[in-house]
C-alpha cells in the first residue's frame, strides 16, 4: 500500500473522531483542502508557505468552545497533543515537534504548580523546624515537664540511665532549676571561655612528653595558673607560684604537673574540652586527676544523682581516649553558703536566711556532696586503674578544748577564703597533698584509697 493511501486512511480515520465544525460546512469550504482540516496535523492557512518553515506548526482549526460537551473539548486537547509531531502530518514525514512546544506539553498546570509550591514550602519550614529542635536539644532544660520515657534514648553511664533518675533538681520540689543533659558535651558561647579554653590548648601543645599528672577541672583548677575566666589575676600570682614549686621540676618541684582548668564550668564543658582538644594523642601523662562538679550543684542546683552520672561520663570519656591510663577522681571538695564556714545548720537555725552570705542560696551541699562523694568511692572500687581520693578533712576544723569537742566541723577561712576556692595556704596543702598521691601512684606502690 502506497504511502498516500496510508496517510489518507489514517487522516479520515482521525477526522472522523471528531464532529466537524460548523465553519467546515460553509459554502467556502471547497476552497481549502479536506487534510488541512484534520485537528492532528499543521493548519493550512492563506499563509501556508510562510507556516510551512515552521517544524512543527500545528493547530486546532475550529474553536474549542463550538463543541458542546466539556469532556470532548478535554479529550480532542489531549489527542493533539500527544499526536504533535507523530506521523499524522500530511506528507506522511516525521515532523519533529519544537522545544517550546515539547514543554509546554509536559508543563504542569497552574493548580498542579500551586500545589507542588506548597508541598515544596511544607517541607522546607518542617525541616528547618526539625533541625532548630536538634539544636535545642543540646541546652535542652531537662527538668521542667519531667517524664521518665524523655531520656530513654539516651547512653547510660555506670550502668545508671538518664530515665532511672528520680529527680534533676537538688530540691525535690523545685521543678525549675537549670540543670542540663550531663551526657552531651557543650560548650560556652562567651569570649573570656574562648580564651581560657584557647590558653589551656597551649598549654597542651608546649606540654612535655613525661608529665606525672594533668589535673582538669574549673575554676579551682583554673587558678593554679594565677588566672580566672581566661584572664591573669594579680591575687592569683601567689597560688601560681605554689604550683610551680610544687609541678614544676626546673623550679624544684618533685613532679611535672599542668593544670587544665576554666571557671565555672560544669561536667558537660569538661567533657567538650576533652573531646575538643585537651586530651589530644601526644598528651599521656601517668595521672589523670580530676576534680569537677561543684558547679553542677552550686550554679545549676543539679541533684546527686545527675552530677554522679557527670562525673562518670568525664571519667568513661578519659578512660575511652587514654585506655590502661590513671585515673584519679577527686572527690567535690567542702562548700558552704553559710557566714560562719559551718556546713549544717545550728540547731534552730534550719529556716535562718541571716545565715546565709547568699540569699539566694539559702540551703547547704554538704549533704549532697557526702552522697556524691560516697557514689563515686563505689564506682572507684569496681573499676581497675580509678581511684577515688576525699581531700575534704584538709579544709576542715573542729571547735575543741581541753573539755570540750565539737563534732561539727567548720570550713576554715583561712584555707578556704570564699568557703569554695583554696586560699594560698589552703593550695599548698591541697597541692602537697596531691604530688604525694601522685607519686605513690607512679612509683607502683601500695595506694590505699581514703
Amino acid at each position: 500500500m502506497s504511502s498516500k493511501m496510508t496517510n489518507r486512511k489514517r487522516n479520515d480515520k482521525s477526522t472522523s473522531e471528531f464532529p466537524p465544525s460548523p465553519s467546515l460546512n460553509s459554502d467556502d469550504s471547497g476552497s481549502h483542502d479536506n487534510d488541512a482540516y484534520d485537528p492532528l496535523i499543521p493548519y493550512r492557512t492563506t499563509n501556508s508557505k510562510k507556516r510551512r518553515n515552521k517544524k512543527n506548526d500545528w493547530t486546532i482549526p475550529f474553536d474549542l468552545q463550538d463543541l458542546t460537551s466539556p469532556s470532548a473539548r478535554d479529550e480532542l486537547i489531549t489527542i493533539a497533543s500527544k499526536r504533535a509531531g507523530t506521523t499524522s502530518s500530511r506528507s506522511g514525514r516525521y515532523i519533529r515537534p519544537s522545544w517550546r512546544d515539547s514543554f509546554q506539553n509536559y508543563i504542569p498546570g497552574r493548580n498542579m504548580c500551586l500545589f507542588l509550591g506548597c508541598i515544596f514550602v511544607v517541607v522546607v519550614f518542617g525541616g528547618v523546624k526539625v533541625i532548630s529542635m536538634m539544636n535545642r536539644d543540646e541546652t535542652r532544660d531537662y527538668t521542667s515537664g519531667y517524664e521518665r520515657h524523655e531520656h530513654s534514648s539516651l547512653e547510660s553511664v555506670a550502668g545508671i540511665s538518664l530515665a532511672e533518675v528520680d529527680t534533676w533538681c537538688l530540691l525535690e520540689e523545685d521543678r525549675d532549676c537549670e540543670c542540663i543533659n550531663p551526657l552531651k558535651p557543650m560548650d560556652k558561647s562567651n569570649e573570656w571561655w574562648n580564651e581560657a579554653k584557647d590558653f589551656n590548648l597551649g598549654l597542651v601543645q608546649n606540654a612535655t612528653s613525661d608529665l606525672d599528672v594533668v589535673l582538669l577541672g574549673d575554676s579551682i583548677i583554673e587558678q593554679w595558673n594565677g588566672r580566672n575566666k581566661g584572664a591573669q589575676k594579680d591575687n592569683l600570682d601567689e597560688i601560681k607560684g605554689v604550683f610551680n614549686n610544687l609541678f614544676r621540676k626546673d623550679h624544684g618541684g618533685m613532679i611535672d604537673g599542668l593544670a587544665l582548668g576554666i571557671a565555672g564550668d560544669l561536667t558537660s564543658n569538661l567533657l567538650y574540652r576533652i573531646q575538643n582538644g585537651e586530651m589530644p594523642q601526644s598528651l599521656n601523662p601517668k595521672v589523670w586527676w580530676l576534680l569537677i562538679g561543684t558547679n553542677d550543684l552550686g550554679l545549676l542546683q543539679c541533684s546527686e544523682e545527675v552530677i554522679f552520672i557527670g562525673i562518670i561520663r568525664v571519667v568513661e570519656e578519659i578512660l575511652r581516649r587514654k585506655p590502661g591510663s590513671t585515673v584519679v577522681i577527686n572527690g567535690i571538695l567542702p562548700r558552704t553558703n553559710r557566714k560562719d564556714g559551718s556546713l549544717i545548720p545550728h540547731p534552730g537555725e534550719e529556716n535562718d536566711t541571716s545565715a546565709y552570705s547568699n540569699d539566694t542560696s539559702s540551703f547547704d551541699f554538704w549533704a549532697s556532696i557526702l552522697t556524691i562523694n560516697d557514689s563515686l568511692k563505689e564506682f572507684s572500687k569496681t573499676h581497675d586503674n580509678v581511684y577515688y581520693i576525699d581531700s575534704s578533712d584538709l579544709f576542715l576544723v573542729q571547735l575543741k578544748n581541753e573539755k570540750f569537742q565539737s563534732e561539727d566541723k567548720l570550713l576554715a577561712k583561712e584555707l578556704m577564703g570564699d568557703f569554695v576556692h583554696p586560699s594560698v595556704i589552703g593550695s599548698r596543702i591541697w597541692g602537697n597533698f596531691i604530688v604525694e598521691h601522685t607519686m605513690s601512684l607512679t612509683n607502683n606502690s601500695v595506694f590505699d584509697q581514703i
